[in-house]
């Protein structure tokens, strides 16, 4: 999979980690990114253009467009602020398991 992650640190210290949604590669196109080389030079040799990372990348070539990188990269970046923007709330819905699991044991 073609996947984004984000890790924000705030000024005390505390890390969030966020990801984007993944895109499924095939086994040739995980191979050719595991031995060092880059789909996106791929991309602009099959499609005429320079900079294919900064129009669309291999996300916005995938998806026809549907998809573009900075949207996807965007969802990763607000996902890890969840982790630290929203405490409140998490501890709340985690507050909230305990105390159901707790009744449904008696």
């Amino acid at each position: 999979y073609i996947v984004t992650y984000a890790i924000i640190e705030d000024k005390e210290g505390r890390k969030s980690t966020g990801k984007s949604l993944g895109l499924r590669l095939t086994k040739t196109m995980f191979n050719y990114l595991r031995d060092g080389k880059s789909l996106n030079k791929v991309i602009e040799e099959l499609i005429s253009v320079s900079n294919n990372k900064q129009n669309g990348g291999i996300t916005g070539y995938l998806s026809k467009g549907l998809l573009r990188r900075e949207y996807v990269d965007k969802d990763a970046v607000v996902s890890s602020l969840v982790g630290i923007m929203y405490t409140e709330e998490r501890k709340e819905l985690d507050n909230a398991i305990k105390l159901k699991l707790e009744k449904e044991l008696g």
